[in-house]
């Protein structure tokens, strides 16, 4: 019951983050074909894999919500810094 209803709470907030920008830091392990991320108000995004965006903050736009939950996005523009 507890874990339905923090499903539906994140999905409500997952949907009131479509169409809004955010900085994303990317992690490096290529799960499925995607690399998966995080925004500063902790939506896990993901994307198609690409090795250079490990490490690297984007600035993005939520886009969809995708059938397992996580949230599509896609870039502004190139990446503002890289971590070492």
């Amino acid at each position: 019951m507890l874990r339905s209803l923090s499903a539906k709470k994140r999905r409500a907030f997952y949907e009131g983050q479509l169409n809004t920008k955010h900085e994303d830091l990317f992690e490096g392990e290529n799960k499925s074909v995607y690399i998966h991320g995080f925004t500063e108000d902790y939506v896990k995004v993901k994307t198609f894999w690409n090795p250079d965006l490990v490490n690297t903050k984007h600035k993005i736009i939520v886009d969809a919500i995708d059938q397992d939950g996580l949230v599509k996005i896609d870039f502004i523009k190139e990446p503002i810094a890289i971590l070492q």
